[in-house]
């Protein structure tokens, strides 16, 4: 069955991230886990409720996409991602970028400014994913709107974008990165966090097998 964001298994999905970043750990940070983690074979967090997802989304002025929502009632928040994206934020932390980075936003629109300006990206051009899609092919108006729900400027940022809804009440996700320059763009949060897991399981071989 292909998943989607309404089917997605996110118990089965998140318990084996937890086991496929156990298993490449370096010794070091493997071994100051606390023994729970390493009986488990759990990396994540209670999910959170659904009076807590209320809450944050009334904070926020906005209703946040469903397989964002499913994914925070089974872990809210996740301690590491891949290398380049540490922490997936709890729904108490997530914030607009403009409230927390606003100095990043500025920072970018003053390179496309002295890179001559915005260009205008057309639907056909914007609309692309997967593979072929070109990091540049950004409208950088959007930024200012997005949603920060996890990494790190230096980094890379995890951000939501409510400019860009889908039939299925899905919002596009970036992968942001001023490195990339611009953003791996996915059609849900549920797409983005699957190609996060295959790039990661392509880079990174096992360090030790978990019984």
């Amino acid at each position: 069955m292909v998943n989607t964001p309404d089917t997605f298994d996110w118990d089965f999905f998140l318990r084996q991230w937890s086991r496929d970043l156990l298993e490449r750990l370096e010794n070091s940070e493997f071994t100051s886990l606390p023994l729970e983690v390493v009986h488990t074979r759990w990396l994540g967090y209670p999910g959170a409720t659904n009076d807590e997802i209320s809450i944050a989304e009334a904070r926020l002025k906005t209703t946040l996409p469903p397989s964002y929502r499913s994914f925070l009632v089974m872990s809210n928040g996740w301690p590491r991602l891949d290398v380049l994206v540490d922490r997936l934020w709890s729904i108490q932390e997530v914030e607009w970028l403009a409230s927390r980075n606003q100095e990043l936003i500025d920072a970018w629109m003053t390179g496309v400014e002295i890179g001559g300006g915005s260009r205008s990206v057309p639907d056909e051009e914007y609309h692309v994913y997967g593979d072929e899609q070109d990091s540049t092919s950004l409208r950088d108006d959007y930024l200012q709107t997005t949603l920060e729900i996890g990494g790190n400027p230096e980094q890379g940022l995890l951000l939501l974008n409510p400019q860009v809804v889908f039939e299925n009440r899905e919002w596009e996700t970036w992968f942001f990165a001023n490195w990339l320059p611009g953003a791996q763009r996915y059609k849900s949060f549920h797409e983005l966090i699957q190609d996060r897991h295959k790039r990661f399981l392509d880079s990174f071989p096992k360090l030790r097998e978990l019984s």
